[in-house]
């Protein structure tokens, strides 16, 4: 299939699935494309090279380290991650659709060998012990709901002395309407549960995880949400060209106006200081001595 508009030349092979919506194409698949329209291969949401390999600067990532992406979606972000740092990766993905999909990305990008994808449940997954010399999770954590839990399992899978760094979306307040968070988190990627920072802190710390950083990046979430709106021409041009009949031209500006709906109710809403992006970094302390 032909590469979404937007998707960059590094990731020129990546994007992958059909847009048009023929029957039989699922709605998180016609999703994922749309997403990656404005994103970028293998993206969901906003965050370019730049951006990922500033999010794991204090992770310090080799060709002789391991890292675990709880979360990895179609794999856009570990292959940023990947040509920066060489890092060995193992992503966990609970969609079976973006399982298969981010496989063949990664194929396609050259990337089988250091990227492998395995299937998971956040809210049951036993990850293995002292494992991993980083973990990471890009806006995941939003959809479990037994967050201290996969928390727990990170903290045991981590080696003595690796990290864990969370980025997602929190509460800023503690009367958010549940009708407006619904247009913002719709339930196609999950079941929303969004906590503070503040709890996020105190789950990390009860893991017994070292806590080393809780940065608001809402700012530079925000700015990035803000300059994706430029694709959005291009992304509605590239489709009108192509050969729909009136009805599939419908759905797809039907689910174009969906996506900005989504994202301008977050951009709004981070504006207005309900909701924000947090970057939470955490250690595991050395081994004890003996």
């Amino acid at each position: 299939m032909p590469p979404p508009p937007g998707a960059s030349e590094e990731d020129d092979h990546a994007g992958e699935a059909d847009v048009n919506p023929f029957q039989g194409v699922s709605e998180t698949l016609v999703a994922m494309a749309f997403a990656q329209g404005l994103w970028g291969g293998g993206c969901l949401g906003p965050g370019d090279a730049n951006f990922y390999t500033d999010l794991i600067k204090n992770l310090f990532l080799t060709n002789e380290k391991s890292l675990a992406i709880l979360g990895s979606g179609l794999a856009g972000p570990a292959r940023h991650i990947v040509r920066e740092t060489d890092v060995w990766t193992t992503g966990f993905e609970s969609r079976d659709i973006a399982i298969e999909e981010s496989n063949r990305q990664c194929v396609q990008n050259g990337m089988a060998k250091k990227i492998t994808i395995s299937a998971y449940d956040p809210e049951t997954v036993e990850l293995p012990e002292d494992k991993y010399n980083s973990i990471v999770s890009f806006e995941e954590f939003l959809f479990v709901q037994n967050k201290s839990r996969l928390i727990e399992q990170a903290a045991g899978s981590l080696k003595y002395t690796g990290s864990l760094l969370l980025t997602d979306y929190v509460a800023l307040k503690d009367d958010l309407d549940e009708d407006n968070l619904a247009l913002m988190f719709p339930r196609l990627w999950g079941e929303v549960s969004l906590w503070s920072a503040e709890q996020y802190t105190a789950a990390i710390q009860e893991s017994g995880l070292t806590f080393r950083i809780s940065e608001d990046v809402t700012p530079r979430y925000a700015k990035l949400i803000e300059q994706g709106w430029a694709q959005w021409r291009q992304l509605l041009s590239t489709l009108k060209s192509k050969d729909m009949s009136s009805a599939q031209e419908a759905a797809v500006l039907r689910m174009i106006g969906d996506q900005a709906a989504l994202w301008a109710n977050r951009l709004e809403a981070m504006n207005a200081g309900d909701i924000g992006v947090y970057r939470l970094l955490a250690r595991k302390p050395s081994a004890p001595v003996r």
